[in-house]
């Protein structure tokens, strides 16, 4: 009942791509990005908008809307490091491994900067469009 009651008060989604990956998001959505190089407070635009739609429309992007129809706007809100991440290889025999066992074994461990992005606004701009009939 409450995701009905969001989109019929005609609240936008879109669907945007930062760093090869997509997200749908709507206002007020919290996602959590790799690091951006950017400090907190600080407001970005993104472009890369693959869809925008409501519960009247949808707009399509091939591959992505242009700049001029759509506007997201964002928020910086935290910096932070990620998940701890193990990592473990393996590797083949060698001449080097022959008298102590047949392969060799590393574990090393990695955590990754991340970007929490608080989605501030979605605007559409119906200048450019054009309708088409199905």
């Amino acid at each position: 009942k409450q995701w009905y009651q969001r989109r019929v008060r005609g609240e936008h989604f879109a669907v945007i791509s930062i760093r090869g990956r997509q997200w749908k998001v709507s206002v007020n959505d919290v996602i959590q990005s790799d690091n951006m190089g950017l400090e907190i407070g600080t407001v970005v635009t993104l472009d890369k908008v693959l869809l925008v739609g409501s519960v009247n429309y949808s707009l399509i992007g091939r591959p992505i809307l242009p700049p001029s129809t759509v506007k997201v706007t964002a928020q910086v809100i935290e910096k932070s490091r990620g998940p701890y991440l193990r990592v473990y290889n393996q590797g083949k025999a060698s001449r080097r491994t022959f008298f102590w066992g047949k392969t060799w074994h590393k574990m090393t461990f990695h955590e990754s900067m991340t970007t929490m992005l608080r989605i501030q606004g979605i605007e559409v701009f119906a200048g450019d469009l054009q309708e088409v009939d199905s």
